[in-house]
């Protein structure tokens, strides 16, 4: 009986181990795709510019690589901060706009990564509107070609303590 308690314990932690590493590989993923997904919208845009990163890949240096990453990692952490209360603020007039004034939302969150990041400079408002409708526009794109889920029905799977499928 305890020699099968100890087991299934150590079952368990080794599952916990495993979903903890499938969460992190996946976080992982996610922040490289929007590096890439951020280098690709820099590329497009005259009025956005990353220091080490032209608007060609001929110009692509190693800080400019590093600096895509930090703006993925600081757009990731306000879409998960300061985005949701701006959300909240503005749903009147997001109601009222049947939802449009969302992009503005995303605008206000670029502009405050170019605040946050001296490396990432726009050149006004509508620049960050552009960029944040065609960041979300290549994140999407490249989210299906290199799906990140690795279930891809879209459905969650649920695990019981040894490691079965439960439906």
């Amino acid at each position: 009986m305890g020699f099968k308690l100890k087991v299934e314990t150590i079952v368990k932690t080794l599952l916990f181990i495993k979903q903890r590493s499938k969460r992190t590989m996946k976080l992982i993923t996610k922040l490289l795709l929007t590096t890439i997904a951020v280098m690709i919208s820099t590329f497009m845009l005259s009025g956005i510019s990353i220091i080490g990163l032209g608007h060609n890949f001929s110009t692509i240096t190693l800080l400019g690589i590093k600096d895509s990453f930090y703006l993925a990692v600081v757009l990731s952490i306000l879409n998960a901060t300061v985005k949701p209360l701006l959300k909240i603020l503005t749903l009147p007039f997001t109601l009222v706009t049947f939802g449009l004034f969302l992009l503005v939302v995303n605008a206000i969150v670029i502009e405050l990564a170019d605040w946050l990041m001296d490396s990432f400079q726009v050149t006004n408002f509508w620049w960050a509107l552009v960029f944040s409708i065609i960041l979300t526009i290549v994140q999407w794109i490249l989210n299906k070609v290199f799906n990140s889920d690795e279930n891809r029905n879209g459905n969650s799977l649920l695990l019981d303590q040894h490691g079965n499928i439960i439906s």
